[in-house]
């Protein structure tokens, strides 16, 4: 059965709210993904089976992707990269504060001309994603998996869905070759 994927970064943001909103125990802002200890070995063959948990960047992830989130493909994977494309940043980020000189090893200042730099708009959304992102997110004295911890995550969300609206609706999800 193939499932079908989010259109759009809007879609696939309100699809992270209906997740985190029905499967408050799925929910972890302070882990991009994680298996729960009673989890048998043969079911964490599939992440769905075993009641995964993910923040919300993981179920960006987790519900933009093709493939289902494996054991196996779980630790090759660098999530935050994935995500921050999914919003349509780039990666590796680096902002107009970060330190430059010629002064560190050249390697550094090679590296320097694969690196993508922000303007003052995409600054601010790479700011409100950090946090959107972050582990803090969700404050000190919520307990994850609670109906309270998942409704402070959805309202982060949507917060954030609510400020960048315009620019994740334009936002597209959909491969070129399969808009034909």
């Amino acid at each position: 059965m193939t499932r079908e994927l989010p259109r759009s970064a809007y879609e696939m943001c309100e699809r992270v709210c209906e997740a985190i909103a029905t499967k408050p125990k799925q929910y972890y802002q302070g882990a991009w993904f994680s298996l729960p200890l009673d989890c048998e070995e043969e079911e964490k063959e599939d992440a769905s089976i075993c009641e995964t948990s993910y923040c919300r960047a993981g179920w960006m992830v987790a519900i933009a992707s093709p493939t289902p989130i494996t054991m196996k493909n779980v630790k090759t994977r660098d999530y935050f990269s994935e995500a921050l494309d999914l919003l349509g940043i780039k990666s590796p980020v680096y902002t107009i504060d970060d330190d430059w000189t010629t002064d560190g090893p050249l390697d550094e200042w090679e590296e320097a001309s694969t690196r993508t730099f922000l303007d003052d708009e995409d600054q601010d959304f790479y700011e409100d994603i950090q946090h959107l992102f972050g582990a803090y997110a969700i404050g000190p004295n919520v307990d994850p998996g609670t109906e309270e911890y998942a409704q402070s995550g959805v309202q982060g969300m949507r917060r954030f869905m609510e400020k960048w609206e315009v620019r994740l609706k334009a936002r597209s999800l959909v491969a070129p070759e399969e808009k034909l």
